[in-house]
């Protein structure tokens, strides 16, 4: 029942006959009642109803009818038709027009209607008519303009706030698939490092045992000691993940087992990779400097996935390291001495470290030395 009533139909409907039957009373008590004086009062005010449909059209015809009865009509005064004709009738023709230059147009219409009806209606002298219908028609077009001003503003501020929902909602899911690449991102360089030294070393220890099997059970703890070291870290990963804001909000702080790994890990990452088969030579060229976290992060992950990719797509036993500080950029490189072997992966490790390099406003140049080397380098800005 309620949606019933605030339906505009049924409110168009409830207006136009509350209108007419007042009009009919009206009538019925001061005047004798006559069938052209009932449809004169019908055609001025029950088309109300249908001012959703034509507004125009029912506005000015409402006005056309009751100009057209005026010469005919000397002694009746109806004051809900009066209400119709020169109040509702002009509003909803102002109103209805999509444009403000057909609002104009039908209030205009308005205007001429009323003004002609004063002119020849018998009942009061011309002047004073003509006056008081402009002035009514000029009243009701304003209320008009107002509504409809009042109706395009509410309509930007919807148009404005589905903007910024949908930019919201935007941002959101390219925050959720940077930080879906984040982690991809911090996987891949935590489980291809550390899967690629276990092959590795345990595959040197299945040769040892046959030799040495104290040396076979050494390797076999170093497969054990980074497998659980990188078990850890992608539970750290994990956890940093849910930590941080996403789309069902932000989770209490994680419990940090160990810090996110950085250039002071280097040599410790240098003695793994040592111990699993590829001997890295690690040096420091200047004055270390602070940094930043960020940056810590993606100099370690750079020199991780660049051993990664020299210990299995290089023939090379050796691999060089160096951290320069002597310019106003650190800088990071990884070169091995080949010869290169074919690559299966497609190339995922330089399209990673070239992001890493990227996301701390730094940039990767990798290249391939005559003798079959290849050489990563990261240009890192420091203090900026």
């Amino acid at each position: 029942m309620r949606a019933a009533v605030l339906d505009p139909r049924v409110r168009d409907a409830l207006l136009a006959i509350v209108l007419a039957v007042g009009s009919f009373a009206q009538l019925g008590a001061t005047h004798e009642t006559t069938a052209l004086l009932v449809l004169w009062a019908a055609l001025t005010t029950l088309p109300l109803a249908l001012r959703g449909a034509a507004p125009v059209a029912v506005g000015l015809g409402i006005q056309l009818v009751f100009l057209a009865g005026t010469p005919w009509v000397r002694d009746v005064e109806l004051l809900a038709q009066g209400v119709s004709v020169f109040l509702v009738a002009t509003y909803v023709a102002a109103l209805g027009p999509r444009s403000w230059r057909g609002s104009v147009l039908a209030g205009t219409g308005s205007l001429v209607l009323l003004v002609l009806q004063g002119a020849v209606d018998p009942r009061f002298e011309a002047t004073g008519a003509v006056v008081a219908n402009a002035v009514y028609a000029t009243m009701a077009w304003g209320v008009a303009a107002a509504v409809r001003v009042h109706i395009e503003h509410s309509r930007q501020s919807e148009q404005v706030a589905a903007s910024v929902l949908q930019t919201s909602e935007a941002n959101t899911r390219l925050a959720v698939q940077a930080e879906r690449a984040r982690l991809a991102r911090e996987l891949h360089d935590v489980l291809g490092h550390s899967i690629s030294v276990m092959v590795l070393r345990a595959r040197g220890g299945v040769h040892e045992h046959h030799v040495d099997p104290a040396a076979g059970l050494e390797a076999l703890r170093d497969v054990e000691e980074v497998g659980t070291r990188a078990l850890a870290d992608v539970r750290l990963l994990l956890e940093l993940d849910q930590g941080r804001d996403t789309e069902l909000g932000p989770d209490p702080a994680p419990v940090r087992h160990h810090p996110l790994p950085g250039l002071d890990d280097l040599a410790d990452l240098a003695g793994r990779t040592t111990s699993a088969g590829l001997q890295v030579d690690l040096s420091v060229r200047g004055d270390p400097r602070a940094v930043n976290d960020g940056l810590s992060l993606a100099a370690y992950r750079i020199v991780q996935e660049a051993l990664t990719n020299v210990m299995r797509h290089s023939g090379s036993g050796v691999a060089h390291v160096v951290l320069d500080w002597t310019g106003p950029d650190l800088v990071v490189e990884v070169r091995d001495e080949g010869p290169a072997v074919p690559d299966p992966g497609g190339g995922r490790g330089l399209v990673g470290m070239a992001e890493r390099a990227a996301l701390v406003g730094g940039r990767l140049v990798v290249r391939r030395d005559d003798d079959g080397g290849f050489a990563v380098r990261a240009q890192l800005p420091v203090g900026r």
